[in-house]
């Protein structure tokens, strides 16, 4: 019983310095740099900041440059895949045909003896190719889900 209240009684007492901050209490810092790419403290809201120092964004760049042929496993929506006379020329036309459809979506055109592949998009997940590959199936039918692996994306 009395554990109970002994709980009772801190659970009270965190629970009222929890609600006893206000405004003057919040810390804020300013910001003397920018990151690489997408400013990701304007994704937490107001006054959230961070102090740099160009060592620190010298560090980061080169760690970023350092990886960026690293590769991850992923997935990707193979449309074409022939080695015949006119694969070749085949291929070329079911890349414009993709592009001319999906602009926005990685399109890769790769020569693998004796077979010429066109293989669309990048997705981490195999839902998400699953996904886009019904969508395809009505102009290539043939589509069908290959893992490979993907370069990181760009920041």
């Amino acid at each position: 019983m009395k554990l109970r209240i002994f709980f009772a009684i801190a659970a009270l007492s965190l629970t009222c310095s929890l609600f006893a901050q206000n405004e003057d209490n919040i810390v804020r810092v300013e910001m003397d740099s920018t990151l690489i790419g997408a400013d990701i403290f304007d994704l937490l809201g107001n006054g959230a900041s961070v102090i740099q120092s160009p060592s620190l964004r010298s560090a980061m760049r080169g760690y970023y440059y350092s990886n960026n042929s690293r590769e991850v496993a992923g997935y990707r929506v193979r449309i074409f895949f022939d080695n015949s006379r006119n694969a070749r020329n085949n291929a070329n036309e079911v890349m414009a045909k993709f592009k001319d459809a999906y602009p926005d979506t990685p399109a890769y055109l790769d020569y693998q003896n004796p077979y010429f592949k066109v293989t669309v998009g990048n997705f981490r997940t195999k839902s998400d190719a699953t996904v886009f590959m019904n969508a395809l199936r009505k102009s290539f039918p043939n589509c069908f889900i290959v893992k490979e692996s993907l370069r990181f994306p760009d920041l």
